[in-house]
């Protein structure tokens, strides 16, 4: 009676102490989820993308761990992610919510898109906030202090002088394609300004395929350096649109 006695209390205190390492956390787009304490670790499985061990804080609430691209597999948005060459991957669990944060080498999946615009950064840092059934991805390189110039015709000086890129995709976003919006100033020809323009692309990062259009915002005044042949002033373009592919 008494083995069986301590046996059981044996069995009792690990039942406690499994009871006490255990906790609950609140997730935005998961909800309520259990965390369980194992050493430094907390294990949290998310819905059915698997279960992770984290480390941090539970007060205040902030985990994070390192993962590989394979480990994203079930997530939404992976196809997107695995065609980003992501590196330095962080899964990071908050009051906020669940994030997937990396590096993008701009050298890869990227490398045409940067080599259009002559952008010349070696990665971009991406963010993805994940929920249950849907992602909202996001990238941006902020140029607005010195732009960059890219030349686009060299004879004709047709140039983009680059302020803003930032490449979104998000729950309708379609296999392995991103959308991309660059702020810039386009300069037709070496005649013309330097003109607002926004361009909204869209990018396959499989076959590297970019197609678009755009609008310049400011007016077009002289173009092709035409006032030098007519009257001054004669022809402005306004709302002038741009599209390629």
């Amino acid at each position: 009676m008494r083995i069986q006695s301590v046996i059981l209390l044996v069995l009792l205190g690990f039942t406690m102490s499994s009871l006490h390492a255990q906790k609950q956390v609140n997730i935005p787009g998961f909800g309520t989820l259990p965390v369980t304490k194992s050493g430094d670790n907390y294990q949290v499985t998310l819905y059915n993308y698997g279960t992770f061990d984290f480390r941090g804080t539970l007060n205040p609430f902030d985990l994070e761990t390192s993962v590989t691209v394979d480990q994203l597999k079930k997530f939404p948005g992976y196809e997107v992610m695995s065609n980003l060459g992501l590196k330095d991957i962080k899964l990071k669990v908050s009051s906020a919510g669940l994030f997937v944060g990396a590096k993008a080498d701009t050298d890869k999946n990227l490398k045409v898109l940067f080599d259009f615009f002559n952008i010349k950064a070696p990665y971009v840092i991406i963010n993805s906030k994940i929920s249950k059934s849907s992602f909202a991805l996001e990238g941006i390189l902020d140029f607005s202090r010195e732009p960059v110039v890219a030349e686009v015709i060299p004879p004709a000086g047709t140039e983009l002088h680059v302020e803003k890129l930032s490449m979104l995709a998000g729950a309708g976003t379609d296999g392995a394609n991103i959308s991309v919006i660059s702020e810039l100033h386009m300069k037709p020809t070496k005649w013309d300004p330097a003109l607002k323009t926004k361009f909204e692309l869209a990018y396959n990062l499989r076959n590297q395929e970019i197609t678009g259009s755009g609008s310049m915002m400011d007016t077009w005044a002289d173009p092709f350096g035409l006032d030098k042949h007519l009257k001054k002033n004669s022809i402005l373009f306004t709302n002038t649109a741009v599209s390629f592919g």
